[in-house]
């Protein structure tokens, strides 16, 4: 963000813009605390991963009452800003209806004034500002305190919505570009695996066969390989036999005697029934018969330094090498120590073991010095063995699958040394494998050109998203205009509702109004429906009955303030009551606070709900039952004709006309239903109808008034 903002925006930071609300998970080991997909939706970062668009309606999985009551997640409002805030930092949607998340999110109620598309795409672009205010050891995470001092330019309203509708248009064409170049990789990925599944199939390789008889087969190659395991061990120990002279001469102590590999059990006939036939000459066999050792890296984390031996992990291992970007550092101590168990030299293959890149490998082509963790390795022949060619089998999907078949594991997956060991593979003969290996990398040359021009261009559309975000939040995107009411007034609104909020909260405290407490009764007034127009809060009481032993004096009413859009709180009414049985009113009126985005129901919070009560009755949300509530009316269908033109002339007043689009979403909000449903709509046409039948209202082209 430029420091000069353009005229009409001002500076702030998104704590004085919104309500930074985190999240939470019920114990995942009682299952009454999740539901199916009638419960409340609930998201974690990983929903968000592979994820794209900018709106989310829900993740895997979903919240029971109970589940949402019993842990720190907080059911927020369509339109709220849901943001990563750890593993990773930096996902960004809106949420398209109410939702709840775990507590790896820091999102975001925008105060009235602020367009939530424009702080989306603020939020996409300020990722590394974001992770510069994290902090953590084991992973970064932004705390709801550093979430609220992220800065963020505000423009006037006019404008945030123009920007966002620019941004809409611009890097909706972006990535449509970027999808016809995903399609392109996506073509050349499965020209490279065509290739891959010939050559390690024999087909690739097929007329060579027909021309090269006289070549020994695959059998032959393996006496050599284990007649070359048993020579190496034989030197191995000779070796161990002069240490121990030298050890004794000395007067230390004897070094480790080497262990012989044993041998692994062949493939069972059983085994060799699910795998692919071979061409003659070919034979299947484990991994470990047909290299020379196959090892892992440590599992321990040492001591990481600015400095010192490169630290390699699975993270770090691609198909195209190695990815050093984020690679650590060890001591020179450690590095020996891990060096004895996984001594990693050019020319040896490295496979990734855990995590969801399990299974990728890549040949070593440096002469660094480096450990490895959480890492196979693989030691070959070099002088009869192509380690290319093995290569191109694990990068293989016959090989790969095959691997991953055998992982262990749930959230963390992982392939063990056993089945590294035990995986197979097709041993053809040393000359045919050079064969092989030739013809490959002379198809793979054909697609490379392609390769480096797809990977040019994906990098210019990146930098052109960022320019054009970049152009957006410096005020360069769109034109300004000098009647927009400039921002600092907006946010002078914003401030002055939240000091009017804390100050009706301090006064609150003061007058010490009294909850109720046992023996009291709430009377309720059953009326069919508002005679006009009033704001809910400025005209909603309620009658609280105490018990007569109690007190003399036998009512007392609490009005409204404006903490909640009324409409908001009687679509959270609606919602909380959908499929409730008998509900008692202190556990109701918590269920609509977690609705409306408040975790603990306070006494000021309880008084402010309670004289929704007496509303929601009169408009059929909630029914008395017995000591506690049912729904009302759940759907539209419930409610008389009579009672929703009663509704109609309620939203409407004498001498006005009204589109009929915009009276039917009052409508649909003086009754609790948030966005009018297309049943909605079709019921409410009717009733349309039937009131200018019977002269109640009158309809003027697309408009209706009351006659």
């Amino acid at each position: 963000m430029s420091e000069r903002l353009p005229y009409g925006w001002v500076q702030c930071e998104m704590g004085t813009i919104a309500k930074i609300v985190g999240g939470g998970t019920p114990k995942t080991s009682d299952e009454s605390n999740f539901s199916d997909d009638n419960g409340f939706p609930w998201l974690t970062p990983v929903d968000l991963s592979g994820y794209h668009e900018m709106y989310i309606s829900h993740g895997k999985r979903y919240l029971s009452d109970k589940g949402l009551q019993q842990s720190a997640a907080t059911l927020m409002p369509a339109g709220t800003i849901l943001y990563t805030s750890r593993a990773p930092i930096g996902y960004v949607v809106i949420a398209e209806n109410e939702i709840a998340t775990n507590q790896g999110f820091k999102s975001f109620i925008l105060k009235k004034g602020i367009h939530n598309k424009y702080i989306y795409f603020y939020l996409k672009s300020s990722k590394e500002m974001a992770e510069s205010l994290a902090s953590g050891t084991t992973f970064l995470e932004l705390s709801g305190k550093r979430a609220a001092t992220i800065p963020v330019g505000i423009p006037p309203l006019a404008e945030q919505k123009r920007i966002a509708e620019k941004l809409d248009s611009l890097l909706a064409k972006v990535d449509a570009c970027k999808t016809r170049l995903d399609k392109v990789s996506e073509i050349i990925k499965r020209f490279r695996q065509s290739v891959l599944a010939d050559a390690v199939s024999g087909k690739l390789t097929e007329d060579w066969r027909n021309e090269n008889r006289d070549f020994k087969n695959a059998r032959k190659l393996m006496d050599k390989v284990e007649a070359a395991k048993e020579k190496e061990f034989k030197k191995q120990t000779q070796i161990w036999e002069d240490q121990c002279e030298n050890a004794k001469k000395k007067g230390e102590k004897k070094p480790v005697k080497p262990k012989k590999t044993k041998p692994l059990k062949p493939l069972s006939a059983e085994e060799h029934n699910e795998l692919p036939q071979l061409p003659d000459g070919w034979c299947w066999v484990k991994n470990e018969s047909f290299v020379f050792e196959v090892k892992d890296g440590t599992h321990d984390t040492p001591k990481y330094h600015s400095s010192g031996i490169p630290f390699i992990t699975q993270k770090n291992i691609r198909e195209i090498g190695f990815d050093f970007n984020d690679k650590k550092f060890i001591s020179i101590g450690d590095h020996n120590k891990f060096y004895k168990r996984s001594n990693v030299e050019k020319g040896d293959i490295l496979i990734s073991m855990i995590g969801h890149n399990r299974g990728m490998s890549c040949i070593v082509d440096i002469d660094d010095i480096f450990s490895i963790k959480n890492v196979g390795l693989i030691k070959l022949f070099s002088n009869f063995q192509s380690n290319k060619y093995l290569l191109y089998y694990y990068q293989s999907k016959l090989g790969r699958d095959i691997i991953l078949k055998k992982s262990k594991g749930g959230a963390q997956p992982f392939i063990g040394l056993t089945e590294l060991r035990n995986w197979p593979v097709p041993m053809c003969p040393i000359a045919e494998q050079i064969e092989i290996t030739r013809r490959v990398e002379a198809l793979f040359a054909i697609a490379d050109p392609f390769d480096e021009k797809l990977s040019v261009a994906k990098k210019r559309m990146d930098k052109l998203t960022a320019s054009i975000l970049s152009k957006a939040f410096r005020g360069e995107l769109v034109p300004q205009d000098p009647n927009d009411e400039p921002a600092n007034w907006l946010l002078k609104s914003i401030r002055t509702e939240r000091e009017a909020w804390g100050a009706g909260k301090k006064k609150s405290k003061r007058t010490k109004k009294k909850a109720i407490s046992r023996g009291q009764k709430i009377k309720y007034e059953k009326v069919e429906a508002d005679d006009d127009h009033e704001p809910a809060s400025q005209k909603q009481t309620v009658s609280i009955e105490k018990n007569p032993q109690e007190s003399k004096h036998t009512k007392q009413s609490t009005k409204i303030d404006n903490r909640f859009d009324p409409y908001d709180a009687l679509n959270a009414f609606r919602k909380s009551i959908f499929r409730q049985n008998e509900i008692k009113l202190v556990p109701l009126l918590k269920l609509v606070s977690r609705r409306l985005g408040i975790i603990r129901l306070t006494k000021p919070i309880r008084e402010e709900l309670e004289p929704y009560i007496n509303t929601t009755i009169r408009r059929k949300i909630i029914t008395r039952e017995g000591e506690g509530f049912i729904a009302g009316a759940p759907t539209i269908e419930y409610y008389e004709d009579a009672f929703l033109i009663k509704v109609l002339c309620s939203v409407t007043k004498k001498g006005w006309e009204y589109p009929r689009d915009d009276l039917v979403g009052d409508a649909a909000k003086y009754l609790g239903f948030g966005k009018p449903s297309d049943a909605f709509k079709d019921r409410l046409k009717s009733v349309f109808r039937k009131a200018v039948r019977e002269g109640i209202l009158y309809r003027s082209g697309s408009y209706v008034g009351k006659s």
